[in-house]
């Protein structure tokens, strides 16, 4: 928010409600900023009806301004995995833009300013069973025990549904019994550590050539939805 100095016609002050999906409550904490054409950014109060009250020079809002909320929810902690905790939060964007003909006209202006949820551009991890140790996304690896929190963490904190995918090589007949015995159990592990049975499934296949796996039986977890939303 900008409180210059300056000839009264430079500045407009701008009013009125900031609307969104997702409304702040006691369980989120709401911040509010304006980012200018060049880049630097401002925070501005809003109350708890969604009212706002700033003012800006008339030129930033010819040129437009972009608005930003940030809600940082509330963390969650898995009771069974307590070192676990997620922290997530989420991003919604508008604009502001005033027309320079209402500008030259009116040095306080009336706006409802809608904004809608920023696509999050993080993609949802993808895990990998390796022996003794769970690796995700190609790059990080735990412990057995250690990802399964982690991963019971994620679904029941972000809603995750997944498919525990079991895969073998069909050359040896045992190994399909094998790999679906392996899924099974780290279903079961997934449902001690809080996971809904509802979210879980199991499935199969027989291995094909990849670049990314050399084993031939090995378990991968497939993400199936998140937040309810296939």
């Amino acid at each position: 928010m900008i409180f210059g100095f300056g000839q009264e016609s430079e500045y407009v002050t701008v009013w009125g409600q900031i609307q969104s999906d997702y409304p702040c409550n006691n369980n989120n904490l709401c911040h509010y900023s304006f980012t200018y054409g060049d880049g630097s950014s401002e925070n501005f109060f809003v109350d708890s009806n969604g009212g706002f009250n700033i003012r800006i020079k008339k030129v930033e809002a010819e040129k437009g301004i972009l608005v930003e909320l940030r809600q940082d929810i509330k963390t969650c902690i898995n009771p069974a995995c307590p070192e676990e905790q997620i922290g997530p939060y989420k991003v919604f964007t508008g604009n502001l833009k005033i027309n320079s003909k209402e500008l030259l006209a009116k040095d306080t202006i009336n706006r409802t300013i809608y904004l809608k949820q920023k696509e999050n551009p993080t993609t949802a991890p993808y895990f990998v069973v390796e022996k003794e140790s769970i690796k995700v996304d190609q790059k990080h690896q735990y412990s057995y025990e250690k990802a399964i929190c982690i991963i019971a963490t994620l679904m029941i904190c972000e809603q995750v549904s997944l498919v525990v995918f079991a895969v073998y090589d069909s050359t040896i007949t045992e190994n399909r019994e094998m790999v679906i015995m392996g899924a099974e159990k780290i279903k079961a592990d997934l449902i001690l550590k809080g996971v809904s049975p509802d979210r879980l499934s199991t499935s199969c296949n027989t291995y094909y050539k990849s670049e990314y796996y050399i084993e031939k039986n090995y378990i991968t977890f497939q993400i199936t939805s998140i937040n309810n939303e296939n």
